[in-house]
């Protein structure tokens, strides 16, 4: 027989992996099926659910601490995944996070008259550009507005700026942060089909990651302040002088969790935080992978009340941070128990 055609269309992979797009797609099938839930909850649900990822094969902290030559190899060596994200003690955090995290956000449901559906003619392609632009026939236009919607305009562009890129590249240039935005502004104007495409282009991205653009230098800075001042050394040092090796982690997860505030980057903080942690483990005798994933987990703990990833996620959505915090900080609740029952007792 025939295949049935599909009641909506395929959306490309890279949506599938946003907690906010996978709301939206959750909130039209159950809006198809006359089913009403609270938007900004399942919206919640979705982001807080990313807390686990610093237990897989996204931590940063634990691929740095596995690959080979990392800067503290000298004091600790290699340190397996076995020994941090796949130890027993780390895959129980994960199964009960799945479990109770879940199970306390689904009381949070609001009564009948409170819930905030997914407003009436939002979908996941609304602000984004189809491409196919109303085209006006040349003949109508304007010199100047020929010229910002001819393909060649941007297409001349492009080959400039890749003949640019490639010189640089074949007289030693190496791939740095600037070279790699030249690398993507050129990319840019070869595949838009004119100027004011592009241009468009630019626009409609920034829609999701403008806030971001905007928090992420200012993080930057906050980060260069804490780690050349020597704050963030202060800081942990105030919380490793009255650990011992017992409490050590439980420490360690503490002051990662408050610094996440500031530095929010698992390879940033761990670039401030580790070697000092590292330092404090080896001297008291305690287990150092686990008080690797305490600031691992500690690092990640906060993000769910830390803005900086929020962003983009509510951009997507159409929500404030005011929707959804209160379900994020039962979410932090939840989780800290979670964390500091495995720190203590396991």
């Amino acid at each position: 027989p025939a295949p049935t055609a599909p009641t909506t269309n395929p959306k490309p992979a890279l949506f599938r992996y946003t907690p906010a797009v996978l709301a939206r797609i959750v909130a039209t099938n159950c809006r198809e099926r006359g089913i009403r839930v609270h938007f900004p909850l399942l919206v919640a649900c979705g982001y807080s659910g990313a807390v686990i990822g610093m237990q897989g094969l996204s931590a940063s902290i634990p691929l740095i601490l596995n690959t080979p030559d990392h800067f503290l190899i000298d004091k600790i060596g290699l340190v397996g995944l076995d020994q941090t994200i796949f130890s027993t003690w780390s895959m129980a955090i994960v199964v009960a996070i799945m479990i109770f995290l879940p199970l306390a956000l689904s009381l949070c449901v609001p009564a009948d008259a409170d819930i905030q559906e997914m407003p009436v003619g939002a979908s996941i392609e609304q602000g984004e550009l189809a491409g196919e632009t109303a085209q006006v026939a040349t003949a109508k236009l304007s010199p100047s507005q020929w010229l910002e919607n001819t393909r060649g305009a941007t297409l001349v562009r492009g080959l400039f700026g890749g003949f640019y890129v490639l010189r640089y590249f074949y007289l030693g240039g190496s791939l740095s942060l600037n070279s790699l935005n030249m690398v993507f502004v050129v990319l840019g104007l070869l595949f838009a089909e004119s100027t004011r495409h592009y241009v468009e282009l630019l626009c409609n991205a920034t829609k999701v990651a403008g806030p971001f653009l905007i928090q992420y230098p200012l993080y930057a800075g906050l980060m260069g302040i804490m780690a050349t001042s020597g704050l963030a050394e202060i800081f942990v040092g105030g919380f490793v002088a009255i650990s011992n090796a017992e409490t050590l982690s439980i420490w360690t997860f503490s002051s990662a969790a408050l610094l996440n505030i500031f530095i929010p980057s698992a390879g940033g903080q761990w670039a401030v935080q580790g070697p000092i942690m590292t330092e404090a483990a080896l001297q008291l005798g305690a287990d150092v992978p686990r008080i690797a994933m305490a600031v691992a987990i500690g690092e990640v703990w906060t993000n769910a009340i830390q803005p900086l990833y929020a962003v983009p996620v509510l951009a997507i959505a159409g929500l404030h941070l005011r929707d959804i915090m209160e379900f994020s900080v039962i979410a932090l609740t939840v989780n800290g128990v979670i964390y500091l029952a495995a720190l203590t007792f396991f």
